[in-house]
């Protein structure tokens, strides 16, 4: 499993930048139908999510997201497509808000 260095973690705390920052936030929903929501802001938030609260491993575009976001805190610019793709992946696994 990739985690970002602790530098670049630490670097983004410090001055408060948001890894892989989305131009919009992305609202899905935690916790099944009526469960609360919660807005994704970025590349390395939505690492977490896709970790750690989603409800369905092992889609493909659950992998595919995962992919793309690590892509990005790996340095990859194209930002836009890690938000796409997360979108994809919460479509798929029914948790878009």
């Amino acid at each position: 499993m990739y985690n970002p260095s602790a530098k670049t973690v630490l670097h983004s705390v410090f001055t408060g930048m948001q890894i892989g920052a989305w131009s919009e936030p992305v609202l899905i929903r935690i916790g099944g139908p009526g469960g609360a929501t919660d807005n994704v802001d970025s590349a390395l938030e939505a690492i977490q999510v896709l970790v750690h609260q989603w409800p369905v491993h092992g889609g493909a575009l659950h992998a595919e997201a995962l992919a793309i976001c690590f892509d990005v805190v790996d340095g990859n610019p194209d930002i836009e497509a890690a938000r796409a793709a997360f979108i994809a992946a919460a479509e798929e696994a029914d948790i878009l808000a």
